[in-house]
């Protein structure tokens, strides 16, 4: 009920402001299903790593979390001493691997683990099935497996269920795109294996696509470096840990400064990324990634200062490298530091009308960013987040004071049942009742995609001004 059609017209935000999004027809899966993940604020990010069941809140052993802060002074917020804690209250989880699922009784937080439970996998699958005919029905053309953190297995066993039994597109649930996350750690990506890792899954994406010709290649919208070090890439990251060589609380302005892994700092890193992204393809000439997207945030989730923009809304240097690098990966010459040019780009699949992809026919132009689970708004080279702010959500997130400078866009996308969790923009039911329980309906894979956009100069038209 909740799934506005592809390309809609504009609509009224929730204080009546126009908002100037429009649906676009990619639909994408749920956010890190892959992982347990984290619950989100100080004193449990890294140390909160599931919700709380319904017996540990009934004897008060539950604490609650804070996304920015308890709001009276008290003792910081943490988790039990089974590393739980209410995350639904006034907080959220870095993805949806972190709910349980009451419908799916053989492990409490399936999905990280749901091929191996046949539970998980009936459960999963058949509301999966359900959403894409639906999406159809509502004009999305494209369909994205769930945008994964680290497994490469999990995905590829994802494509294998959702294009089994005859099925082989959409309209039952066969995606026409993979969807990925990578970050590195430390800001040592070449001595931590961060570049190595990236590397193996172009390469996986590669493969499952020749294994799996149909798919147009892997939207891969948060790209970064993660504030903290972890022994294995689905470790939880505990930010600014004394095992860390460079925390970002004791770098200039929380970022990467020069080290022998980036001499240029972040920029060096979002140089060498975008060249590897721009020189993988398929051994029929086909991109291997045909969306790439810098998660521009500062020192959310877990990540250092990512941000393009100085405070002033000016260009930094990672942010003039960005776009440098985009345009190289456009013009098909390879980014400066970065991998070998790439061959001469292939044609679009039929139907795709030549704009799905990096970059349209303009080298540095709007395109597509995708937003799961619904929404796909247009963005600025290579699919920054310029005046966007993405986040997976635990509940509905209302409208602060301090940010009534802002518009704000709130949309709940649905892995499960849409029960409590609605939003009156949608004509639905806003009251989330449900899912201020530890087993509501929230841990069907439920994810809320919030967008900040600035109404009197967004970041995006001080960066285009900037060109």
């Amino acid at each position: 009920e909740c799934l506005r059609g592809a390309g809609g017209a504009p609509s009224l935000e929730g204080d009546g402001a126009p908002c100037p999004a429009t649906m676009g027809d990619v639909l994408l899966g749920a956010n890190e299903p892959d992982i347990y993940g984290s619950c989100m604020g100080e004193g449990v990010m890294g140390r909160c790593t599931a919700p709380c069941t319904a017996e540990e809140v009934a004897r008060g052993d539950c604490p609650v979390a804070h996304l920015t802060g308890a709001p009276e002074p008290g003792p910081e917020a943490s988790a039990n001493s089974r590393g739980r804690c209410d995350c639904w209250t006034d907080s959220h989880a870095t993805g949806v691997g972190f709910w349980n699922i009451p419908e799916v009784s053989s492990v409490y937080q399936p999905l990280p683990t749901c091929w191996d439970h046949q539970d998980c996998i009936d459960y999963v699958m058949g509301n999966w099935k359900q959403i894409a005919a639906k999406a159809v029905e509502r004009g999305y053309k494209y369909l994205s497996a769930p945008m994964v953190a680290v497994s490469m297995d999990w995905m590829r066993n994802f494509v294998l269920h959702a294009c089994s039994d005859g099925c082989s597109d959409v309209s039952c649930g066969c995606p026409t795109h993979v969807s990925w996350h990578y970050y590195a750690n430390d800001c040592q990506p070449e001595a931590e294996g961060g570049y190595e890792e990236f590397q193996r899954r172009l390469d996986a994406t590669r493969e499952l696509m020749e294994d799996f010709p149909h798919l147009m290649g892997a939207i891969v919208n948060e790209v970064g470096m993660l504030n903290c070090v972890m022994d294995t890439p689905d470790a939880i990251c505990v930010p600014n840990g004394p095992d860390q060589k460079y925390p970002a609380d004791a770098q200039p302005n929380l970022a990467c400064p020069s080290t022998p892994d980036l001499p240029n700092g972040l920029a060096s890193f979002a140089d060498k990324i975008i060249g590897m992204a721009g020189a993988s393809r398929t051994s029929d000439g086909r991109l291997t990634v045909v969306s790439f997207t810098w998660f521009n945030m500062n020192m959310d989730g877990g990540t250092y200062n990512l941000s393009l923009l100085d405070d002033d809304g000016g260009l930094n240097a990672l942010g003039r490298q960005y776009i440098d690098s985009c345009q190289s990966w456009a013009d098909g010459t390879a980014p400066q530091g970065g991998a070998p040019a790439a061959a001469p780009a292939v044609p679009p699949p039929s139907g795709n009308g030549g704009t799905f992809g990096p970059f349209a026919t303009n080298s540095v132009t709007l395109m597509t960013a995708l937003v799961a689970l619904t929404l796909s708004v247009v963005c600025f080279c290579c699919g920054a987040y310029f005046g966007i702010r993405y986040a997976s959500r635990g509940r509905i997130v209302e409208s602060r004071e301090d940010e009534d400078a802002r518009g704000r866009y709130e949309l709940a996308g649905v892995g499960g049942n849409t029960s409590g969790v609605r939003d009156e923009q949608f004509g639905c039911d806003k009251d989330n009742s449900t899912r201020n329980s530890p087993n509501g309906k929230e841990e069907n894979g439920v994810e809320l995609m919030e967008m900040e956009i600035d109404r009197e100069e967004s970041s995006l038209d001080r960066l285009k001004n900037g060109l």
